[in-house]
């Protein structure tokens, strides 16, 4: 059997549409079918040609049993009554337009879920040599695609894939998508977002990039290596009115100097700013505005060690988002919630000091140590609407202000080649960059780093993970940190290597030498109250470690 205009494409092969008129009903006089072509043949199947295939699709992908199971019940029924019949996906109606529209509208999604079981051998096949089009590539990984992604976001990415992206490229064969064909794609592409009936924001634009390099990357772990040149071709869709992003951070310094800092806590110092000095406390700590709007004061968990210190820490399970006008809650059983922002947040040693000084703070204005415990950590009194990271970072600004640190100035061109000012106002990313130089010189590592500030950090395994959120590594971090206090009472002169205004003790260097007189190995114990950092050196002289 040849081909017939009826044909069309599905999956990586052939599908046939057929409608019938019956003359012998009074209603629902047209029968619209759907068929699939039998690769082997090259004729329409037959229920017992497709209970075949089916049965070998099961052998050879155990995994697509659970989809495999109700076809081949389905096909074992109609096999045994009418084994020669060709299969077919049906639904009727008063016209023939009608008819066809509801068989697209009720069938079409189960007749291509089928598709994709009988034809994935000659899919996988034709992917070895690119003989696939993107369209079809998108069809069988539609499950993989953006899976790293919150729901709400990978529903926008795969929104703008078959919305901006496949309507160009879909029909583009793999082993054709050159550098030249996606530099004309992306052109097009281009076009198409300018020139839209709707205003199409840079918010849709990033997503729509963003969905154009995981579709790259999803082919090329795929194993087809032919279509690398997108992914340095995808800045085309970087719009002319798009801000440099480059230049404004070339302009924003990196962290707070030593007399910008000083400035800065002791304007926090004064009583009338304690709750200010709190939250920026928390900042300093490795929180985010986000998780300090979410948690609250009955979250504080206080670990007791033996020399009678007290560390504080804070499982943070709960973020706030602005929804429109209002914020709400996350909780980390939310699929939206980012899951490498779930850690136990440590407070620095000088954070703990001034937690203590709020709470007693809010014992003086006669509140219950359960009223306390229901505050959140960002309201500065009980009740009332959530302060948010909007409100967090108003109060920074005026804080920076009156403290005399001053804002970027850079030089800009607009649309005509005019140069003109901007001034770009320090936020609470100052204060997070500033927290994570501090982090980095009192001796973090990027493990650390992750555990402070919620990075994406992927080298790790579960247990591991666990193993961060224990209490065992937050009594280590909090060592660390307790190298550094805005709170020493005379903080030490900057002496060069090593040594940074606020620590409370300056950063010490031994050289030990160790000799093992027995012929067995042997366990070496240091201790000191604060964090060590210890390196072997080779004895180059006799070959051992020493």
């Amino acid at each position: 059997m040849g081909t017939s205009k009826c044909d069309f494409a599905i999956a990586g092969y052939e599908g046939r549409q057929k409608v019938h008129h019956n003359m012998k009903r009074t209603k629902s006089k047209y029968d619209a079918r759907y068929m699939l072509k039998n690769p082997s043949t090259q004729k329409i199947y037959t229920n017992s040609q497709m209970l075949a295939d089916l049965m070998r699709r099961k052998d050879q992908y155990p995994g697509l049993a659970p989809l495999l199971e109700p076809w081949i019940q389905e096909l074992t029924a109609r096999a045994q009554k009418n084994p020669d019949a060709e299969f077919s996906l049906h639904c009727s109606d008063a016209t023939e337009e009608r008819a066809l529209a509801r068989l697209k509208k009720m069938r079409w999604s189960d007749l291509e879920s089928l598709a994709q079981l009988l034809y994935r051998p000659l899919y996988e096949r034709n992917l070895k040599y690119g003989d696939v089009t993107v369209r079809d590539f998108v069809t069988y990984q539609a499950s993989v695609l953006h899976a790293g992604e919150t729901p709400a976001t990978r529903t926008r990415l795969i929104g703008c894939l078959k919305n901006y992206i496949l309507p160009v490229v879909g029909e583009i064969k793999l082993n054709a998508l050159d550098a030249d064909r996606q530099t004309k794609a992306l052109k097009t592409i281009n076009q198409k977002l300018q020139n839209s009936s709707e205003p199409v924001g840079s918010s849709t634009r990033g997503y729509v990039k963003r969905a154009y390099r995981g579709l790259i990357l999803a082919i090329e772990r795929s194993g087809w290596r032919g279509c690398s040149a997108g992914l340095r071709l995808v800045d085309l869709l970087k719009g002319s009115t798009d801000p440099n992003n480059a230049i404004l951070r070339s302009c924003r310094v990196a962290h707070l100097d030593d007399a910008q800092r000083t400035a800065l806590f002791r304007l926090l110092f004064e009583p009338e700013h304690l709750y200010d000095l709190f939250w920026v406390a928390l900042l300093y700590s490795g929180a985010d505005p986000a998780d300090i709007s979410g948690q609250t004061c009955g979250d504080i968990e206080e670990l007791t060690l033996q020399d009678g210190s007290c560390c504080y820490t804070i499982l943070i399970s709960r973020r706030v988002r602005k929804l429109h006008d209002r914020y709400s809650t996350l909780q980390a059983t939310n699929e939206n919630f980012p899951i490498y922002k779930f850690r136990r947040l440590v407070l620095t040693p000088w954070a703990g000091d001034v937690l203590l000084r709020r709470l007693e703070q809010l014992h003086a204005l006669g509140l219950s140590d359960d009223q306390i415990q229901e505050m959140r950590l960002s309201s500065e009194k009980p009740g009332g609407a959530i302060v948010g990271p909007e409100e967090l970072a108003k109060r920074l600004q005026q804080l920076l202000r009156q403290a005399g640190i001053p804002a970027a100035t850079l030089t800009r061109t607009d649309k005509q080649g005019h140069a003109y000012r901007q001034t770009v106002k320090e936020d609470i990313a100052l204060l997070q960059r500033d927290a994570r130089y501090l982090a980095i010189q009192c001796g973090a590592d990027e493990v650390m780093l992750h555990a402070m500030f919620g990075d994406t950090w992927t080298d790790t395994d579960e247990e591991a993970y666990l193993d961060l959120l224990g209490d065992r590594y937050a009594v280590a971090r909090w060592q660390r940190l307790r190298r550094w206090s805005p709170l020493a009472p005379a903080s030490l002169p900057f002496t060069g290597e090593g040594c940074l205004t606020g620590y409370t003790h300056a950063p010490a260097r031994h050289n030990l030498r160790v000799d093992n007189t027995t012929d067995h190995s042997v366990t070496l114990t240091l201790r000191a109250p604060y964090a060590l950092n210890a390196f072997w050196a080779q004895n180059k002289k006799g070959g051992n470690t020493s």
